[in-house]
């Protein structure tokens, strides 16, 4: 795993120490891996005793599609959303992974959000990941636990948000390194004319050359 190690120690504390963590940031800055990674991470020190679940949400605007799928992903029954946590109840040391959560935060965000307070109330941890500009909040689950006559949780909801920056230039050329098939050569990477207009000695490794060439500042940190 290449770069976002601060990103990933800040997501693995909030995972323990929260209810709901949710990552946000642009297509392609790497979200589902820094996720993946993170589960990958919990699982081998047994944090969550009864599992770690990973379910993509990526295209479903229906919380009843949502819950379906989740539903299939778990092998629970998931008629309703009360069928779901009661199941849920069994296994409630456990990590829900929901990736790619924004069709369903933009289409159908409060409906969204009761189905998400009724894992919670089940027990279960929620990590959440979305490149939706619209950040859920403390306050869209207090708008929900006041909707459910049947509520379980007495205490506020505790979510935690990571924005994703773009990468660093070192760490976009490090990623870039890493996933070529083939060796890279410094000198190969060299923009000779650029390197003389802008006065600077050739780099001597692979990483500063990369650094330097214009693919990085053209690919944003993504």
């Amino acid at each position: 795993f290449v770069g976002r190690h601060l990103e990933l120690h800040e997501l693995l504390h909030s995972c323990l120490t929260n209810q709901i963590t949710c990552v946000y940031g642009a297509k392609g800055y790497g979200k589902s891996a820094l996720i993946l990674e993170a589960a990958a991470y919990l699982r081998q020190r047994g944090a969550f005793p009864h599992g770690i679940f990973c379910c993509s949400l990526e295209g479903l605007r229906r919380t009843d599609r949502v819950r379906a799928r989740l539903g299939a992903t778990l092998h629970f029954p998931a008629r309703s959303n009360d069928e779901l946590s009661t199941h849920l109840a069994q296994y409630n040391c456990c990590l829900l992974i929901l990736d790619r959560c924004e069709a369903a935060i933009n289409a159908s965000r409060p409906q969204f959000v009761f189905f998400l307070h009724s894992l919670l109330s089940a027990g279960v941890r929620l990590l959440l990941c979305s490149n939706s500009s619209s950040l859920l909040a403390a306050d869209d689950f207090a708008a929900a636990h006041d909707a459910d006559d049947d509520a379980r949780m007495t205490t506020p909801v505790s979510i935690y948000s990571i924005t994703l920056a773009p990468m660093s230039e070192r760490d976009a050329a490090l990623l870039l390194i890493e996933l070529t098939e083939r060796e890279l050569d410094a000198a190969e990477l060299l923009d000779e004319a650029a390197e003389r207009a802008a006065g600077s000695s050739a780099p001597a490794d692979v990483l500063t050359a990369l650094r330097r060439h214009e693919l990085i500042a053209r690919l944003g940190g993504v």
